[in-house]
């Protein structure tokens, strides 16, 4: 229960709350006093832009399944301005702003839900983020879109936010760390112990006039130094990408964040 009249609530939802006024009441959600907005909130919040009174539509509310289901007027309805650099990992590590396609964006700036958790269909969990700015001013990214299954054989990933024109790789190690600008590169290599480079023929990307670049990976054969190892079940594996870059015309590189996916049967 939000009770200080400073409060700011932003890209929350305030549901079900119980409290000495009863059950669903309003005063039991939040504060009349607070600044509320682009929420949900049980009961309503006056007449704020982006605030809504509707049902969340969590998977599981009475067993504590805070994740949305679709359809949910949460999804792609919150304030992507708000979302600070250093969040972009939802509660459970997934990757902050996802663009749900079948849902009209309602929200305000980058698609991003109201909720403690991002509906999406990517895999794995976002780590070593935030990152050092590349030259087009945003920091890059990496998401595995696809299937966490090895029998399904069918993750993907993909980079976006980075400059156009540039040529770039994909890394994996079982294990994550933090190198500050390897080799002189203006970002920071967030992968440890031994890691292989996405090499072989048709495997070095480059963004064209896009600003990414993506790679199905084969999970029977992860690159490593001494040669490619098949995943295992149960298996953690980090991925990042390289990308050239430059800095007023002096050649560089950088790095995206990191994406960490554990496989399944």
């Amino acid at each position: 229960r939000v009770q200080l009249a400073t409060a700011l609530v932003t890209n929350c939802i305030l549901w079900d709350n119980e409290g000495p006024g009863g059950a669903q009441a309003r005063r039991n959600q939040v504060n009349a006093a607070a600044s509320v907005n682009y929420s949900i909130v049980e009961g309503g919040f006056g007449s704020v832009v982006g605030n809504l009174a509707t049902g969340p539509n969590f998977m599981d509310l009475a067993g504590g399944d805070f994740r949305l289901a679709l359809p949910s007027p949460a999804v792609d309805a919150g304030d992507g301005d708000a979302l600070a650099a250093e969040f972009a990992g939802d509660f459970s590590g997934a990757r902050r702003v996802f663009d749900e396609p079948g849902t009209v964006n309602a929200g305000t700036g980058a698609p991003i839900d109201m909720g403690a958790f991002e509906y999406t269909t990517n895999v794995g969990t976002v780590f070593c983020s935030p990152v050092a700015s590349n030259s087009t001013g945003l920091m890059g990214r990496i998401d595995a879109v696809g299937s966490a299954s090895l029998a399904a054989n069918d993750a993907t990933l993909v980079t976006s936010h980075l400059p156009i024109n540039a040529f770039g790789c994909f890394l994996v190690s079982r294990d994550r760390g933090f190198t500050a600008n390897p080799a002189g590169s203006e970002g920071n290599l967030c992968l440890s112990g031994t890691y292989g480079r996405y090499f072989d023929p048709g495997q070095i990307q480059n963004t064209g006039t896009t600003d990414g670049f993506s790679l199905m990976i084969d999970l029977t054969s992860i690159p490593q130094p001494t040669g490619s190892v098949p995943t295992m079940v149960g298996e953690s594996w980090s991925f990042q990408a390289w990308h050239r870059d430059a800095v007023l015309g002096t050649p560089t590189s950088n790095f995206t964040d990191g994406v960490r996916i554990t496989f399944g049967s």
